[in-house]
């Protein structure tokens, strides 16, 4: 059943936990599996092996997220970040049929990661003076992304 409230999901807790990071749904990226796509997307962040096992092997997604800002960051990272998202995206709602219905069922709503501690990349902060969010909010583009190749019937 569609999401029928006319304006933008701008939280991704409560209902729409499901489309945080935090979410606990695992992910087999790449042959490894993670307790969440945060703890796959900061593995990615380093190309050690070793450093990657302690990301995976975080209790929490807090605590990989934590982690993943101490490992030895590969050259590429910035250019590489985004897509590794869209990536594992992919991956967690493809192996997640349940939440993969939740997700379609969010259309046609625009998905903003809002945020009110300053993460212009991944997410936007709400501005009630021009009425508008402020950032790339990148989370947002990558899951409906992801969202719309579902709707096309991609497996």
């Amino acid at each position: 059943m569609p999401d029928l409230d006319e304006g933008p999901i701008t939280s991704f807790r409560m209902n729409h936990y499901f489309l945080s990071n935090f979410y606990p749904a695992h992910v087999t990226y790449l042959g490894v599996s993670y307790q969440t796509s945060e703890h796959a997307y900061q593995a990615q962040k380093t190309t050690i092996p070793a450093e990657q096992e302690d990301v995976r092997q975080c209790a929490t997604p807090g605590k990989a997220k934590r982690m993943g800002k101490l490992v030895t960051m590969r050259p590429d990272w910035l250019h590489m970040k985004a897509r590794i998202m869209g990536e594992i995206l992919w991956e967690k709602f493809r192996q997640n049929p349940d939440i993969a219905v939740q997700l379609i069922n969010t259309d046609p709503r625009p998905l903003i990661e809002g945020n009110t501690w300053g993460d212009a990349f991944w997410g936007a902060e709400y501005d009630p003076v021009s009425d508008t969010w402020i950032g790339r909010n990148e989370l947002g583009v990558q899951l409906m992304a992801v969202r719309a190749r579902f709707i096309k019937g991609e497996k």
